[in-house]
C-alpha cells in the first residue's frame, strides 16, 4: 500500500489545443496532466513542430502558469510515467482521445 503523494496519477491523457491566448508560442497540444500529492504537471508539445515534448510544474500560485521542473530526477520519474502509459507518442498508428 502507497502513501498519499507518492504515486504519479494520470489524470488526463485527452490531445486538446491548449488556448493561444494563454499560451505564447503555440498552438500547443496537451498530451497529459499527472498529479502527485498536491502537485500538479502538464506534459505538451507544439502542434507542428514535436521537436520538444515540454514537462513543466503547474504553478499553484499563479493559476495558468508553470515552472521549470529542477529536479532532474523528478523531471525524469515523469518523463518514465509518460513513455510507459504511451502517452508521448503521437503515432500515426497510436489510438488517442481527442477532444472536440
Amino acid at each position: 500500500m502507497s502513501s498519499f503523494g507518492t504515486d504519479f496519477i494520470l489524470v488526463n491523457d485527452v490531445r486538446q489545443e491548449l488556448p493561444s491566448n494563454i499560451f505564447k508560442g503555440g498552438p500547443w497540444i496537451h498530451l497529459a496532466t499527472i498529479k502527485r500529492g498536491f502537485n500538479e504537471y502538464v506534459c505538451f508539445t507544439h502542434k507542428f513542430k514535436h521537436t520538444k515534448t515540454y514537462i513543466e510544474e503547474v504553478d499553484i500560485h499563479h493559476p495558468g502558469c508553470f515552472k521549470r521542473i529542477e529536479d532532474d530526477s523528478l523531471w525524469q520519474d515523469l518523463y518514465l510515467f509518460l513513455r510507459d502509459r504511451g502517452c508521448l507518442s503521437l503515432g500515426e498508428f497510436k489510438h488517442v482521445k481527442i477532444s472536440p
